[in-house]
């Protein structure tokens, strides 16, 4: 196919787009690094991943993996586990 300036991106396929970008002098890449996030869901997520009683698995939420906590809608709590973690780590690290 023809690419002209009046040639939309929308109308082009992917593979199209791709061939077009290639054209240009771009290269695909890989991202270095990146990991996707590890969550645990609700209280009993948070219980398995420390191996806690229910008491303690909320007096956490509430307080230190607060900021590895977000709540989705009134009832659902969703938790990043590797940050929860690295949390308690440096609490029990500084005291």
């Amino acid at each position: 196919m023809e690419y002209t300036r009046d040639t939309r991106i929308i109308d082009l396929t992917h593979g199209q787009f791709e061939d077009w970008m290639r054209s240009k002098g771009f290269q695909p890449t890989k991202a270095e690094g990146v990991t996707e996030k590890r969550w645990v869901y609700g209280v009993a997520g948070v219980m398995a991943l420390f191996g806690c009683s229910r008491t303690a698995a909320m007096n956490r939420i509430h307080g230190v993996i607060a900021p590895a906590c977000v709540w989705v809608g009134p009832r659902t709590l969703k938790v990043d586990a590797d940050m929860a973690v690295q949390l308690i780590k440096e609490r029990k690290f500084n005291q």
